[in-house]
């Protein structure tokens, strides 16, 4: 998914009025946890150069989460679009499905990737 592709779903998904500018600094921050909290663990997954963020600009640039776990970047889009228009009941709802989905990826890439630093423990 690009960033483009993640802003119009979201646009599809949820009407709203929110600023572009505004849902691609959100789009920036969560690309940035992603790449810091997750991404970091695994060597295999690590990104060349400092990540610096979304512009108008670079809107074709292609998202780290790959499909099927994509659809994460439009929940939480969705779920800053919902706290923006205090509409706490499906901010809530957005964050679960976000956060599920970001767990769904993590325990994809624990069973694929070795994280770094970490040892086997072997049975004798």
């Amino acid at each position: 998914m690009t960033v483009n592709e993640a802003l119009l779903q979201v646009d599809g998904y949820l009407q709203n009025r929110v600023d572009e500018r505004e849902k691609l600094v959100w789009l920036s921050r969560v690309e940035k946890r992603i790449i810091d909290e997750v991404h970091s663990r695994y060597p295999e997954l690590a990104r060349g150069g400092e990540f610096t963020g979304f512009t108008a600009d670079n809107k074709e640039t292609k998202l780290c989460v790959p499909m099927p776990y994509d659809e994460l970047y439009v929940h939480f889009l969705a779920a800053e679009i919902q706290l923006k228009l205090h509409e706490q009941k499906h901010y809530n709802n957005e964050v679960f499905l976000y956060n599920s989905l970001l767990k769904d990826y993590k325990i994809m890439l624990n069973r694929r990737y070795r994280p770094g630093g970490v040892r086997r423990y072997k049975v004798r």
